[in-house]
């Protein structure tokens, strides 16, 4: 159910693979009760606007865990790549896609780039 066609509200933009991508600032991840095959215990949820709920997990990925250890910011190729060592290569790609169209991924931004001193440059 989550690789149905984005809702109106959400990113129609194509992603690239070279497009930088970071968290959105609306992301939420914290601590929730999170259903087990038994019974609900705590764990970690991603909350988003875009999001009609917290989500855990996606298709058994850990989304709001893998989320929590983000190096920011990063391509979507090499965000792929990395969460592949976790979870099956398609299925990183498309966990990719689906944050990506629900806004929870975004561009980086030249607001969200710490510019590198001429001085350390040169060093």
């Amino acid at each position: 159910d989550w690789l149905k066609p984005p809702l109106p509200n959400q990113n129609p933009a194509r992603l690239t693979d070279e497009q930088p991508l970071q968290l959105s600032p609306e992301a939420r991840i914290a601590i929730s009760g999170v259903q087990t095959a038994t019974r609900i215990e705590p764990g970690l949820v991603l909350s988003h606007p875009n999001l009609p709920r917290p989500v855990a997990n996606l298709e058994g990925a850990p989304v709001a865990q893998l989320l929590q250890h983000l190096p920011d910011p990063m391509t979507q190729r090499a965000l792929t790549a990395h969460w592949s060592a976790t979870l099956e290569a398609t299925q990183a790609a498309q966990l990719v896609q689906w944050l990506w169209h629900h806004r929870i991924l975004i561009p980086v931004t030249g607001d969200s780039v710490i510019p590198v001193s001429s001085a350390s440059r040169m060093a």
